[in-house]
């Protein structure tokens, strides 16, 4: 979908969240109690994108997991000092061949941009809670990501830079 269709995306969003508002809850209020009904309500806003108030801006990573579950896509967020994927978490990539991949890079604070990846690109590690939230049958998503994810970890970790100890008590 284009930058215009941001209205069919809320509505989107909005759907999965409403189809399936318990097991939303399980999984967003785990940390944090009101997590779910705010990121339910910042989809609320259906006017003009330029007349939004900050608290009903699409947010990422907070909006991530409704982005993998709704669309039944590979979301990949790229960061100055952390990248992550979301992966769906109901059901397995076999019921999805041909799933997209989308991936953004963070601008600034609030604006991110669209990738196109192509090729065998590396894929960072999926969100830490992911293991914890996605149900057993979602699990094949890590599989089928895994040789890329491995060697995303190996490029970043070529990447590291050793620095000899410092003494903080000093």
């Amino acid at each position: 979908m284009g930058q215009n269709s941001w209205r069919e995306v809320r509505v989107a969003m909005k759907n999965e969240m409403d189809r399936n508002p318990d097991w939303w809850r399980a999984r967003l209020n785990t940390e944090h109690p009101e997590f779910f009904g705010t990121t339910r309500s910042r989809l609320d806003f259906l006017e003009t994108v330029q007349d939004a108030p900050r608290n009903r801006w699409f947010q990422l990573p907070g909006h991530g997991y409704v982005v993998a579950q709704a669309f039944n896509c590979v979301l990949i967020l790229m960061e100055p000092h952390r990248s992550q994927t979301f992966f769906p978490m109901r059901e397995g990539p076999d019921l999805f061949r041909g799933h997209p991949v989308l991936a953004v890079a963070n601008v600034t604070d609030t604006h991110w941009l669209y990738i196109q990846l192509e090729g065998d690109f590396p894929v960072p590690l999926p969100v830490k809670t992911w293991p914890r939230f996605a149900k057993e049958e979602a699990y094949g998503w890590r599989a089928l990501y895994e040789n890329r994810i491995n060697d995303y970890v190996r490029i970043m970790s070529s990447w590291r830079v050793e620095c000899d100890p410092v003494d903080l008590t000093a």
